[in-house]
Protein backbone atom coordinates (compact mmCIF):
# COMPACT_ATOMS: atom_id res chain seq x y z
CA UNK A 1 0.00 0.00 0.00
CA UNK A 2 0.63 3.63 -0.46
CA UNK A 3 0.49 4.62 3.26
CA UNK A 4 2.92 1.67 4.24
CA UNK A 5 5.51 2.89 1.50
CA UNK A 6 5.42 6.30 2.86
CA UNK A 7 5.68 5.10 6.29
CA UNK A 8 8.94 2.59 5.82
CA UNK A 9 10.25 5.76 3.61
CA UNK A 10 10.33 8.19 7.16
CA UNK A 11 11.45 5.57 8.89
CA UNK A 12 14.54 4.85 6.77
CA UNK A 13 14.94 8.69 6.31
CA UNK A 14 13.97 10.01 10.12
CA UNK A 15 16.63 7.12 11.54
CA UNK A 16 13.46 6.81 13.47
CA UNK A 17 14.10 2.97 14.15
CA UNK A 18 17.46 4.32 16.07
CA UNK A 19 15.93 7.10 18.24
CA UNK A 20 18.03 6.29 21.37
CA UNK A 21 15.41 6.70 23.64
CA UNK A 22 14.61 3.71 26.45
CA UNK A 23 11.44 1.61 25.42
CA UNK A 24 8.27 1.16 27.94
CA UNK A 25 6.19 -1.91 29.03
CA UNK A 26 2.66 -1.78 27.53
CA UNK A 27 1.14 -2.12 30.82
CA UNK A 28 2.85 1.49 31.94
CA UNK A 29 0.69 3.48 29.79
CA UNK A 30 -1.59 4.74 32.10
CA UNK A 31 -1.41 7.98 33.93
CA UNK A 32 -0.22 7.47 37.27
CA UNK A 33 3.13 6.09 35.26
CA UNK A 34 3.63 9.43 32.96
CA UNK A 35 2.69 11.84 35.69
CA UNK A 36 6.18 13.58 34.85
CA UNK A 37 4.84 13.94 31.08
CA UNK A 38 1.70 15.93 32.78
CA UNK A 39 4.63 18.01 34.15
CA UNK A 40 6.68 18.92 31.15
CA UNK A 41 3.22 19.17 29.47
CA UNK A 42 2.31 22.17 32.18
CA UNK A 43 6.21 23.28 31.73
CA UNK A 44 5.77 23.02 28.02
CA UNK A 45 2.55 25.79 27.75
CA UNK A 46 3.86 28.02 30.81
CA UNK A 47 6.73 28.06 28.34
CA UNK A 48 4.96 28.89 25.25
CA UNK A 49 2.68 31.52 26.80
CA UNK A 50 5.55 33.44 28.66
CA UNK A 51 7.51 34.22 25.72
CA UNK A 52 4.00 35.26 23.70
CA UNK A 53 3.73 37.38 27.69
CA UNK A 54 7.16 38.83 26.48
CA UNK A 55 5.95 40.56 23.54
CA UNK A 56 3.92 42.58 25.61
CA UNK A 57 5.62 43.23 29.23
CA UNK A 58 6.36 46.82 30.01
CA UNK A 59 8.72 47.14 32.74
CA UNK A 60 8.06 50.30 33.58
CA UNK A 61 4.77 50.13 34.25
CA UNK A 62 2.98 46.68 34.77
CA UNK A 63 -0.18 47.11 36.21
CA UNK A 64 -1.63 49.43 33.72
CA UNK A 65 -0.10 47.98 30.83
CA UNK A 66 -1.87 44.30 32.03
CA UNK A 67 -5.34 46.31 32.52
CA UNK A 68 -5.15 48.34 28.58
CA UNK A 69 -4.19 45.03 27.52
CA UNK A 70 -6.70 43.17 28.95
CA UNK A 71 -9.18 45.89 27.63
CA UNK A 72 -8.02 46.13 24.19
CA UNK A 73 -6.28 42.94 23.19
CA UNK A 74 -8.44 40.46 22.12
CA UNK A 75 -6.55 37.50 23.25
CA UNK A 76 -4.33 38.56 25.96
CA UNK A 77 -6.81 37.62 28.35
CA UNK A 78 -6.33 34.08 26.95
CA UNK A 79 -2.49 34.10 27.37
CA UNK A 80 -2.27 35.73 30.82
CA UNK A 81 -4.95 32.86 31.98
CA UNK A 82 -3.74 30.26 30.37
CA UNK A 83 0.00 30.99 32.08
CA UNK A 84 -1.16 31.09 35.08
CA UNK A 85 -2.89 28.26 35.37
CA UNK A 86 0.08 26.36 33.78
CA UNK A 87 2.45 26.92 36.97
CA UNK A 88 -0.74 26.11 39.02
CA UNK A 89 -0.95 23.03 37.10
CA UNK A 90 2.41 22.51 36.80
CA UNK A 91 3.30 22.49 40.67
CA UNK A 92 0.76 20.26 41.28
CA UNK A 93 1.32 17.73 39.39
CA UNK A 94 5.56 17.59 40.39
CA UNK A 95 3.68 17.01 43.75
CA UNK A 96 1.08 14.62 43.34
CA UNK A 97 4.58 12.88 41.23
CA UNK A 98 6.45 12.89 43.41
CA UNK A 99 4.23 11.83 45.83
CA UNK A 100 3.41 8.54 43.24
CA UNK A 101 7.16 8.14 42.69
CA UNK A 102 7.74 8.01 47.13
CA UNK A 103 4.93 5.25 47.25
CA UNK A 104 7.06 3.18 45.08
CA UNK A 105 10.11 3.80 46.34
CA UNK A 106 11.12 5.27 42.59
CA UNK A 107 14.10 7.18 44.77
CA UNK A 108 16.04 3.24 45.16
CA UNK A 109 18.74 2.22 44.26
CA UNK A 110 20.42 3.84 41.14
CA UNK A 111 17.72 6.33 40.95
CA UNK A 112 19.40 8.38 44.10
CA UNK A 113 20.32 11.25 42.11
CA UNK A 114 17.28 11.28 39.73
CA UNK A 115 15.42 11.63 42.92
CA UNK A 116 17.50 14.59 44.43
CA UNK A 117 17.52 16.16 40.56
CA UNK A 118 14.03 16.08 40.70
CA UNK A 119 13.61 17.93 44.19
CA UNK A 120 15.67 20.30 43.11
CA UNK A 121 13.90 21.14 39.77
CA UNK A 122 10.73 21.30 41.71
CA UNK A 123 12.32 23.94 44.65
CA UNK A 124 13.34 25.91 41.90
CA UNK A 125 10.20 26.30 39.92
CA UNK A 126 8.65 27.22 43.23
CA UNK A 127 11.41 30.48 43.30
CA UNK A 128 10.36 31.13 39.62
CA UNK A 129 7.00 31.37 39.95
CA UNK A 130 7.17 33.71 42.61
CA UNK A 131 8.83 36.29 40.60
CA UNK A 132 6.44 35.28 37.91
CA UNK A 133 3.68 36.42 40.17
CA UNK A 134 5.82 39.46 41.21
CA UNK A 135 5.73 40.18 37.81
CA UNK A 136 2.22 41.02 36.95
CA UNK A 137 2.28 44.13 39.12
CA UNK A 138 -0.78 43.63 41.20
CA UNK A 139 -2.09 43.63 44.67
CA UNK A 140 -0.66 40.12 44.80
CA UNK A 141 2.73 40.59 43.89
CA UNK A 142 3.71 43.55 46.08
CA UNK A 143 1.63 41.77 49.20
CA UNK A 144 4.33 38.60 48.30
CA UNK A 145 6.92 41.02 47.24
CA UNK A 146 6.31 42.54 51.02
CA UNK A 147 5.82 39.74 52.90
CA UNK A 148 9.02 37.76 51.30
CA UNK A 149 11.29 40.42 52.03
CA UNK A 150 9.49 40.84 56.01
CA UNK A 151 10.68 37.38 56.11
CA UNK A 152 14.28 37.47 54.63
CA UNK A 153 15.18 40.56 56.57
CA UNK A 154 14.00 39.40 59.89
CA UNK A 155 15.49 35.66 59.23
CA UNK A 156 18.95 36.79 58.31
CA UNK A 157 19.80 40.42 60.03
CA UNK A 158 19.15 43.72 58.36
CA UNK A 159 22.75 43.69 55.81
CA UNK A 160 21.97 40.45 54.94
CA UNK A 161 18.32 40.46 54.44
CA UNK A 162 18.21 43.42 53.45
CA UNK A 163 21.08 43.04 50.57
CA UNK A 164 19.42 40.10 48.97
CA UNK A 165 15.66 41.67 49.13
CA UNK A 166 17.36 44.85 47.13
CA UNK A 167 19.34 42.39 44.64
CA UNK A 168 16.08 40.40 43.96
CA UNK A 169 13.48 43.21 44.14
CA UNK A 170 15.28 46.89 44.19
CA UNK A 171 15.95 49.01 46.55
CA UNK A 172 12.72 50.86 46.39
CA UNK A 173 9.42 48.99 45.35
CA UNK A 174 9.71 46.89 42.74
CA UNK A 175 12.04 47.25 39.62
CA UNK A 176 10.15 45.17 37.55
CA UNK A 177 13.12 44.96 34.67
CA UNK A 178 15.04 42.89 37.37
CA UNK A 179 12.56 40.86 38.55
CA UNK A 180 11.49 40.41 34.86
CA UNK A 181 15.33 39.07 34.22
CA UNK A 182 15.47 36.77 37.48
CA UNK A 183 12.14 35.46 36.55
CA UNK A 184 13.50 34.33 32.84
CA UNK A 185 17.23 33.59 33.91
CA UNK A 186 15.70 30.94 36.67
CA UNK A 187 12.93 29.52 34.39
CA UNK A 188 15.66 28.89 31.85
CA UNK A 189 17.82 26.87 34.68
CA UNK A 190 14.36 24.84 35.48
CA UNK A 191 14.18 24.10 31.85
CA UNK A 192 18.06 22.83 31.78
CA UNK A 193 17.05 20.90 35.06
CA UNK A 194 14.44 19.32 33.24
CA UNK A 195 16.04 17.95 30.42
CA UNK A 196 18.89 17.03 33.04
CA UNK A 197 16.26 15.21 34.65
CA UNK A 198 14.48 13.55 31.72
CA UNK A 199 18.12 12.26 30.39
CA UNK A 200 18.77 10.74 33.47
CA UNK A 201 15.58 8.99 33.51
CA UNK A 202 16.30 7.73 29.99
CA UNK A 203 19.54 6.46 30.86
CA UNK A 204 18.24 4.44 33.63
CA UNK A 205 15.17 3.37 31.66
CA UNK A 206 11.57 3.10 33.09
CA UNK A 207 11.28 2.06 36.68
CA UNK A 208 10.21 -1.85 36.55
CA UNK A 209 9.44 -3.71 40.22
CA UNK A 210 10.98 -6.91 40.25
CA UNK A 211 8.02 -9.09 39.09
CA UNK A 212 7.76 -7.18 35.88
CA UNK A 213 11.93 -6.96 35.14
CA UNK A 214 11.59 -11.09 35.07
CA UNK A 215 8.36 -11.19 33.23
CA UNK A 216 7.91 -8.35 31.25
CA UNK A 217 11.38 -7.74 29.76
CA UNK A 218 10.32 -8.59 26.47
CA UNK A 219 7.12 -6.95 26.22
CA UNK A 220 8.29 -3.09 25.47
CA UNK A 221 6.51 -0.82 23.23
CA UNK A 222 8.96 0.83 20.57
CA UNK A 223 9.37 4.36 21.05
CA UNK A 224 8.39 5.98 17.98
CA UNK A 225 5.19 6.08 17.53
CA UNK A 226 3.93 4.64 20.59
CA UNK A 227 5.73 6.42 23.08
CA UNK A 228 5.27 9.45 21.11
CA UNK A 229 1.52 9.02 20.27
CA UNK A 230 1.15 8.14 24.11
CA UNK A 231 3.25 11.39 25.13
CA UNK A 232 1.78 14.04 22.67
CA UNK A 233 -1.73 12.83 23.16
CA UNK A 234 -1.32 13.66 27.38
CA UNK A 235 0.08 16.56 26.68
CA UNK A 236 -2.52 17.70 24.31
CA UNK A 237 -5.33 16.52 26.86
CA UNK A 238 -3.46 18.34 29.99
CA UNK A 239 -3.37 21.64 28.06
CA UNK A 240 -7.03 21.05 27.11
CA UNK A 241 -7.71 20.26 31.07
CA UNK A 242 -5.45 23.84 31.59
CA UNK A 243 -7.77 25.93 29.20
CA UNK A 244 -11.10 23.97 30.57
CA UNK A 245 -10.45 24.55 33.94
CA UNK A 246 -9.59 28.62 33.35
CA UNK A 247 -12.76 28.93 31.42
CA UNK A 248 -14.95 27.63 33.99
CA UNK A 249 -13.10 29.70 36.61
CA UNK A 250 -13.83 32.87 34.81
CA UNK A 251 -17.64 31.46 33.90
CA UNK A 252 -17.51 31.77 37.92
CA UNK A 253 -16.55 34.80 38.06
CA UNK A 254 -14.68 36.28 41.75
CA UNK A 255 -15.12 33.13 44.07
CA UNK A 256 -11.43 33.21 46.26
CA UNK A 257 -8.40 35.04 45.77
CA UNK A 258 -6.21 31.65 45.11
CA UNK A 259 -7.62 30.55 42.42
CA UNK A 260 -8.77 33.75 40.88
CA UNK A 261 -7.17 33.84 37.07
CA UNK A 262 -7.16 37.47 36.39
CA UNK A 263 -4.81 40.01 38.15
CA UNK A 264 -6.47 42.04 40.94
CA UNK A 265 -5.52 45.56 40.79
CA UNK A 266 -5.20 48.14 43.64
CA UNK A 267 -8.63 49.86 43.84
CA UNK A 268 -10.96 47.22 42.06
CA UNK A 269 -13.59 46.22 43.75
CA UNK A 270 -12.35 42.91 44.28
CA UNK A 271 -9.07 43.94 45.81
CA UNK A 272 -11.51 45.79 48.65
CA UNK A 273 -12.64 42.01 49.24
CA UNK A 274 -9.96 40.61 49.71
CA UNK A 275 -6.67 40.34 52.66
CA UNK A 276 -3.19 40.15 52.11
CA UNK A 277 -1.43 36.69 51.13
CA UNK A 278 1.22 35.60 48.73
CA UNK A 279 0.67 32.65 45.96
CA UNK A 280 -0.90 29.62 47.64
CA UNK A 281 2.12 27.07 46.92
CA UNK A 282 3.81 29.65 49.55
CA UNK A 283 1.24 29.90 52.08
CA UNK A 284 2.75 27.73 54.27
CA UNK A 285 5.71 29.94 54.90
CA UNK A 286 3.03 32.47 55.36
CA UNK A 287 1.29 30.90 58.03
CA UNK A 288 4.45 29.89 59.80
CA UNK A 289 5.76 33.27 59.32
CA UNK A 290 2.54 34.33 61.53
CA UNK A 291 3.30 31.59 65.11
CA UNK A 292 5.39 34.18 66.98
CA UNK A 293 6.54 30.97 69.12
CA UNK A 294 8.27 29.86 67.15
CA UNK A 295 10.59 33.07 67.16
CA UNK A 296 13.84 33.22 68.91
CA UNK A 297 15.11 36.18 70.88
CA UNK A 298 17.93 37.26 68.90
CA UNK A 299 17.30 40.91 67.06
CA UNK A 300 17.71 40.61 63.42
CA UNK A 301 17.26 36.98 63.29
CA UNK A 302 14.03 36.49 65.20
CA UNK A 303 12.69 34.67 61.92
CA UNK A 304 15.09 32.20 61.55
CA UNK A 305 14.07 28.90 62.70
CA UNK A 306 10.88 29.52 59.97
CA UNK A 307 13.27 30.75 57.21
CA UNK A 308 14.72 27.37 58.34
CA UNK A 309 11.80 25.12 58.40
CA UNK A 310 9.63 26.81 55.43
CA UNK A 311 12.65 27.38 52.72
CA UNK A 312 15.36 24.75 53.71
CA UNK A 313 14.06 21.53 55.80
CA UNK A 314 11.61 20.91 53.27
CA UNK A 315 14.35 20.15 50.27
CA UNK A 316 16.93 18.66 52.49
CA UNK A 317 14.06 15.63 54.09
CA UNK A 318 13.45 14.99 50.37
CA UNK A 319 16.75 14.78 49.21
CA UNK A 320 17.61 12.74 52.56
CA UNK A 321 14.74 10.09 51.92
CA UNK A 322 16.80 7.89 49.33
CA UNK A 323 19.67 7.28 52.44
CA UNK A 324 17.36 7.58 55.03
CA UNK A 325 15.42 4.47 53.42
CA UNK A 326 17.43 1.66 53.46
CA UNK A 327 14.92 -0.99 53.54
CA UNK A 328 15.00 -3.40 50.26
CA UNK A 329 11.43 -3.06 50.23
CA UNK A 330 9.32 -0.87 47.90
CA UNK A 331 6.27 -1.63 49.82
CA UNK A 332 5.12 1.38 51.66
CA UNK A 333 3.64 -0.60 54.83
CA UNK A 334 7.28 -1.93 55.25
CA UNK A 335 9.14 1.04 55.40
CA UNK A 336 7.63 2.17 58.61
CA UNK A 337 9.98 5.01 59.63
CA UNK A 338 10.63 6.65 55.90
CA UNK A 339 6.89 6.47 55.15
CA UNK A 340 5.44 8.00 58.51
CA UNK A 341 8.05 10.94 58.53
CA UNK A 342 7.23 11.28 55.12
CA UNK A 343 3.69 11.09 54.92
CA UNK A 344 3.25 13.63 58.45
CA UNK A 345 5.57 16.41 56.83
CA UNK A 346 3.81 16.44 53.71
CA UNK A 347 0.42 16.70 55.78
CA UNK A 348 1.68 19.57 57.80
CA UNK A 349 2.85 21.45 54.67
CA UNK A 350 -0.66 20.80 53.19
CA UNK A 351 -2.33 21.59 56.74
CA UNK A 352 -0.31 24.73 56.99
CA UNK A 353 -1.39 25.74 53.28
CA UNK A 354 -5.46 25.91 54.37
CA UNK A 355 -4.41 26.99 57.46
CA UNK A 356 -2.91 30.45 56.05
CA UNK A 357 -5.78 30.80 53.12
CA UNK A 358 -8.47 30.52 56.14
CA UNK A 359 -6.95 32.80 59.05
CA UNK A 360 -4.51 35.71 59.36
CA UNK A 361 -2.42 34.61 62.90
CA UNK A 362 -3.59 32.15 65.14
CA UNK A 363 -6.23 32.14 68.39
CA UNK A 364 -3.83 30.37 70.87
CA UNK A 365 -0.91 27.89 71.34
CA UNK A 366 -3.10 24.82 72.25
CA UNK A 367 -4.88 25.45 68.69
CA UNK A 368 -1.99 25.50 67.20
CA UNK A 369 -0.71 22.94 69.07
CA UNK A 370 -4.23 20.63 68.20
CA UNK A 371 -3.37 21.76 64.49
CA UNK A 372 -0.12 20.04 64.84
CA UNK A 373 -0.47 17.19 66.57
CA UNK A 374 -4.05 15.74 65.14
CA UNK A 375 -2.84 14.19 61.74
CA UNK A 376 0.47 12.96 63.77
CA UNK A 377 -1.79 10.66 65.32
CA UNK A 378 -3.63 9.69 62.37
CA UNK A 379 0.35 9.13 60.31
CA UNK A 380 2.09 7.56 62.88
CA UNK A 381 -0.22 5.18 64.78
CA UNK A 382 -2.62 4.88 61.60
CA UNK A 383 0.26 3.36 60.04
CA UNK A 384 1.33 1.18 62.39
CA UNK A 385 -1.82 -0.66 62.44
CA UNK A 386 -1.61 -1.28 58.86
CA UNK A 387 2.08 -2.56 58.82
CA UNK A 388 1.54 -4.96 61.59
CA UNK A 389 -1.75 -6.29 59.94
CA UNK A 390 0.88 -7.27 56.94
CA UNK A 391 -0.28 -8.75 53.71
CA UNK A 392 -3.84 -9.58 55.14
CA UNK A 393 -6.77 -7.85 54.28
CA UNK A 394 -8.18 -5.62 57.48
CA UNK A 395 -9.22 -7.53 59.95
CA UNK A 396 -12.49 -5.82 62.39
CA UNK A 397 -10.51 -5.16 64.44
CA UNK A 398 -8.05 -3.04 62.56
CA UNK A 399 -10.44 -1.33 61.22
CA UNK A 400 -12.23 -0.32 64.83
CA UNK A 401 -8.47 0.45 65.97
CA UNK A 402 -8.18 2.97 63.00
CA UNK A 403 -11.34 4.43 63.21
CA UNK A 404 -10.70 5.12 66.91
CA UNK A 405 -7.32 6.94 66.05
CA UNK A 406 -9.08 8.86 63.57
CA UNK A 407 -12.06 9.86 65.76
CA UNK A 408 -9.38 10.86 69.15
CA UNK A 409 -7.49 12.64 66.71
CA UNK A 410 -10.48 14.72 65.27
CA UNK A 411 -11.42 15.44 69.21
CA UNK A 412 -8.02 16.94 70.11
CA UNK A 413 -8.67 20.38 68.07
CA UNK A 414 -12.34 20.48 69.08
CA UNK A 415 -11.31 20.55 73.07
CA UNK A 416 -8.46 23.01 72.57
CA UNK A 417 -11.58 25.04 70.69
CA UNK A 418 -13.42 24.57 74.12
CA UNK A 419 -10.40 25.93 76.11
CA UNK A 420 -9.70 28.37 74.02
CA UNK A 421 -10.91 32.22 73.86
CA UNK A 422 -11.38 33.69 70.94
CA UNK A 423 -14.18 34.58 68.66
CA UNK A 424 -16.21 31.76 67.04
CA UNK A 425 -14.91 32.38 63.37
CA UNK A 426 -11.57 32.51 63.92
CA UNK A 427 -12.24 29.04 66.47
CA UNK A 428 -14.17 27.41 63.74
CA UNK A 429 -11.49 28.66 60.54
CA UNK A 430 -9.03 26.51 63.15
CA UNK A 431 -11.24 23.95 63.81
CA UNK A 432 -11.62 22.80 60.60
CA UNK A 433 -8.14 23.31 59.35
CA UNK A 434 -7.20 21.05 62.16
CA UNK A 435 -10.29 18.31 60.85
CA UNK A 436 -8.88 19.11 57.50
CA UNK A 437 -5.33 17.74 58.74
CA UNK A 438 -7.14 14.40 60.39
CA UNK A 439 -8.74 14.12 56.67
CA UNK A 440 -5.53 14.79 54.48
CA UNK A 441 -3.65 12.41 56.51
CA UNK A 442 -6.15 9.49 56.27
CA UNK A 443 -6.19 10.11 52.90
CA UNK A 444 -2.26 9.82 52.44
CA UNK A 445 -2.43 6.23 54.64
CA UNK A 446 -4.97 4.97 53.05
CA UNK A 447 -2.99 5.24 49.52
CA UNK A 448 0.19 3.61 51.05
CA UNK A 449 -2.47 1.08 52.07
CA UNK A 450 -3.77 0.68 48.37
CA UNK A 451 -0.33 0.89 46.92
CA UNK A 452 1.18 -1.91 49.13
CA UNK A 453 -1.92 -3.94 48.06
CA UNK A 454 -0.92 -2.99 44.55
CA UNK A 455 2.76 -3.79 44.89
CA UNK A 456 1.89 -7.45 46.03
CA UNK A 457 -0.77 -8.03 42.38
CA UNK A 458 0.79 -9.92 39.80
CA UNK A 459 2.20 -8.33 36.78
CA UNK A 460 -0.72 -10.61 34.51
CA UNK A 461 -3.11 -8.45 36.57
CA UNK A 462 -1.93 -5.33 35.69
CA UNK A 463 -1.20 -5.84 31.83
CA UNK A 464 -3.75 -4.15 30.36
CA UNK A 465 -4.92 -0.45 31.72
CA UNK A 466 -7.98 -1.06 31.03
CA UNK A 467 -8.42 -4.67 33.00
CA UNK A 468 -9.00 -7.88 31.72
CA UNK A 469 -8.68 -8.80 27.81
CA UNK A 470 -10.48 -9.35 25.46
CA UNK A 471 -9.99 -11.89 22.55
CA UNK A 472 -9.99 -10.61 19.44
CA UNK A 473 -6.56 -8.43 18.19
CA UNK A 474 -8.38 -6.45 14.73
CA UNK A 475 -8.82 -2.70 14.67
CA UNK A 476 -12.72 -2.12 15.37
CA UNK A 477 -14.81 0.69 13.62
CA UNK A 478 -14.85 2.24 16.57
CA UNK A 479 -11.94 4.18 15.92
CA UNK A 480 -12.58 5.27 12.63
CA UNK A 481 -15.71 7.10 14.20
CA UNK A 482 -13.94 8.26 17.17
CA UNK A 483 -11.26 9.87 14.97
CA UNK A 484 -14.10 11.08 12.63
CA UNK A 485 -15.64 12.48 15.68
CA UNK A 486 -12.64 13.93 16.96
CA UNK A 487 -11.53 15.63 13.63
CA UNK A 488 -14.93 17.25 13.34
CA UNK A 489 -14.84 18.65 16.74
CA UNK A 490 -11.29 20.11 16.09
CA UNK A 491 -12.88 21.53 12.99
CA UNK A 492 -15.50 23.40 14.46
CA UNK A 493 -13.97 24.53 17.73
CA UNK A 494 -11.29 25.89 15.04
CA UNK A 495 -13.86 27.23 13.36
CA UNK A 496 -15.38 29.39 15.66
CA UNK A 497 -11.91 30.70 16.71
CA UNK A 498 -10.54 31.70 14.31
CA UNK A 499 -14.28 33.74 13.44
CA UNK A 500 -13.73 35.18 17.01
CA UNK A 501 -10.43 36.52 15.39
CA UNK A 502 -12.52 38.91 12.96
CA UNK A 503 -12.88 41.46 15.42
CA UNK A 504 -9.02 41.29 16.42
CA UNK A 505 -7.79 41.52 12.57
CA UNK A 506 -9.02 45.04 11.53
CA UNK A 507 -6.95 44.76 8.38
CA UNK A 508 -8.24 42.04 6.99
CA UNK A 509 -11.76 42.31 8.31
CA UNK A 510 -14.34 42.16 6.11
CA UNK A 511 -16.70 45.84 6.15
CA UNK A 512 -20.00 43.55 6.77
CA UNK A 513 -18.90 40.85 8.98
CA UNK A 514 -18.68 41.26 12.88
CA UNK A 515 -18.63 38.37 15.18
CA UNK A 516 -21.56 38.09 17.68
CA UNK A 517 -20.82 39.17 20.80
CA UNK A 518 -20.77 36.02 22.31
CA UNK A 519 -17.52 35.45 20.01
CA UNK A 520 -16.01 38.57 20.95
CA UNK A 521 -12.59 37.75 22.75
CA UNK A 522 -13.39 41.14 24.49
CA UNK A 523 -17.19 40.53 25.44
CA UNK A 524 -16.48 36.70 26.15
CA UNK A 525 -12.52 35.86 27.49
CA UNK A 526 -14.19 32.30 29.12
CA UNK A 527 -15.93 31.38 25.81
CA UNK A 528 -13.14 31.27 23.88
CA UNK A 529 -10.82 29.61 26.63
CA UNK A 530 -13.63 26.70 25.81
CA UNK A 531 -12.84 26.66 22.55
CA UNK A 532 -9.37 26.62 22.69
CA UNK A 533 -9.69 23.76 25.15
CA UNK A 534 -11.89 21.90 22.99
CA UNK A 535 -9.38 22.17 20.36
CA UNK A 536 -6.88 20.74 22.38
CA UNK A 537 -8.72 18.37 23.91
CA UNK A 538 -10.42 17.48 20.45
CA UNK A 539 -6.43 16.76 19.33
CA UNK A 540 -5.50 14.81 22.40
CA UNK A 541 -8.72 12.56 21.74
CA UNK A 542 -7.57 11.93 17.90
CA UNK A 543 -3.67 11.01 18.79
CA UNK A 544 -4.99 8.95 21.87
CA UNK A 545 -7.65 6.93 19.02
CA UNK A 546 -4.32 6.36 17.16
CA UNK A 547 -2.77 5.20 20.34
CA UNK A 548 -4.79 2.86 20.57
CA UNK A 549 -5.49 1.46 17.14
CA UNK A 550 -2.22 1.01 17.02
CA UNK A 551 -1.56 -1.11 19.91
CA UNK A 552 -4.74 -2.81 19.48
CA UNK A 553 -2.87 -6.02 19.99
CA UNK A 554 -1.10 -5.83 23.19
CA UNK A 555 -3.75 -4.10 25.27
CA UNK A 556 -7.43 -5.29 22.90
CA UNK A 557 -10.44 -3.33 22.45
CA UNK A 558 -12.51 -3.34 25.63
CA UNK A 559 -15.62 -2.27 23.89
CA UNK A 560 -17.28 1.03 23.35
CA UNK A 561 -18.42 1.99 26.55
CA UNK A 562 -14.71 1.72 28.46
CA UNK A 563 -13.22 2.95 25.41
CA UNK A 564 -14.80 6.15 24.78
CA UNK A 565 -14.25 7.02 29.04
CA UNK A 566 -11.25 8.86 27.92
CA UNK A 567 -12.75 10.78 25.39
CA UNK A 568 -15.30 12.44 27.93
CA UNK A 569 -13.32 15.24 28.76
CA UNK A 570 -13.73 16.20 25.13
CA UNK A 571 -17.22 15.84 24.77
CA UNK A 572 -17.24 17.64 28.29
CA UNK A 573 -15.51 21.04 26.87
CA UNK A 574 -17.54 20.42 23.62
CA UNK A 575 -20.75 20.89 25.67
CA UNK A 576 -19.02 23.77 28.03
CA UNK A 577 -18.08 25.98 25.22
CA UNK A 578 -21.23 25.52 23.54
CA UNK A 579 -23.45 26.71 26.83
CA UNK A 580 -20.63 29.71 27.04
CA UNK A 581 -21.16 30.80 23.54
CA UNK A 582 -24.81 29.92 22.11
Amino acid sequence: MVIDKIWEWIKERGAIDNIPLKRVPYNHFNLGAWLGAVVVGSFALLAITGLLLLFYYDTGNPSLTNQKLLEEKPYFNLILTLHLYSAHAMLLSAAIHMLRNFYLKIYGKPRELLWILGVITGFMALQTAFFGYSLVGDTTAFEAVQIGKGLVSSSLGDWLGKTLGALAFGVEGIEFKRVLGLHIMMATLVGALFLAHFGLFEGLGPFLNRKEKKTNKEELAPWFPVNFLYMGALILGVWGIIALVNALSQAAGFVNRLIYPLPIFEGSSIAEQVRPMPPWFLLFAFKLFQLDFLYINIPGYTALPILVISMVLPPLVLMALPFIDRTKSQDPLKRYLATSIALYFITILATLTVWGAATLGYTSKAMATSIFLAPALVVFLGLKVLSSNGEKSLSHYSMFQLSAIIIISAFIPLIAAITTKASAADLAAEAMTALFGVAFATLLIYLAYWYSGRLRDTVEARSSPFGEKNIGTEVPSFFLYAGVASTLIIAIAAALLGYSGISAIEIVKPTNLEPPPQLDPLNNPAGIAALTATIFLGMYSLLYTIYRAYVIDKTPYQGGIKESLPHIPTIISLLIAIMLIF
